[in-house]
């Protein structure tokens, strides 16, 4: 690993971004790095615009896959490299708008018996009726279940934050079929 990404890891360190998040803005810059195989320090503004053209109209990256290696190099370029370039005030990619996919409870009760095994059927039931994200369903664990207030204590959820969700009860019961 070249000294100039261990730098651009260690400042988004110090500048509190997550893992997911460092390893992310590394890939970006480093999939720039590889795109013109030079040294970082030798790309310029004009590669630069150059790339994200390119990664638009030749790639068809969506505008949430542009934002992100936006993000990542432009914090290495101002941050790290200190290049105090226009095109980092000039792009804006706009979130796309669209609909979630919101499934009928009919729905979700017939994806939810169609899984082979209780365990599967217990663990969907629990992400689905609290709205956990995967990662806090996958870490929750018996002891943050509080049932007799009817809540779960959620351990570093998004942001790295604790939450406190209200326990449904068909979730205390875990009766599917």
């Amino acid at each position: 690993m070249s000294n100039l990404i261990k730098r651009f890891k260690e400042d988004l360190q110090l500048a509190g971004y997550a893992e997911r998040s460092i390893q992310s803005y590394t890939s970006a810059v480093l999939r720039l790095q590889r795109f013109y195989n030079k040294p970082l320090q030798d790309i310029t503004e004009e590669q630069l615009r150059q790339y994200w053209l390119c990664c638009q109209n030749e790639f068809g990256w969506s505008a949430a896959t542009l934002r992100i290696s936006y993000s990542g190099i432009q914090h290495f370029f101002t941050r790290t490299l200190v290049q105090s370039w226009n095109i980092f005030k000039d792009i804006k990619w706009k979130r796309e708008k669209t609909l979630p996919t919101i499934l009928s409870l009919k729905e979700v009760r017939k994806i939810i018996y169609a899984l082979p095994t209780l365990q599967s059927h217990t663990f969907y039931l629990t992400l689905y009726s609290m709205g956990l994200r995967l990662r806090e369903a996958t870490t929750l664990q018996v002891k943050d279940i509080l049932s007799d207030r009817k809540l779960v204590h959620i351990h570093a959820g998004k942001g790295v934050l604790d939450r406190t969700v209200p326990l449904p009860e068909i979730t205390l019961l875990c009766h599917v079929r």
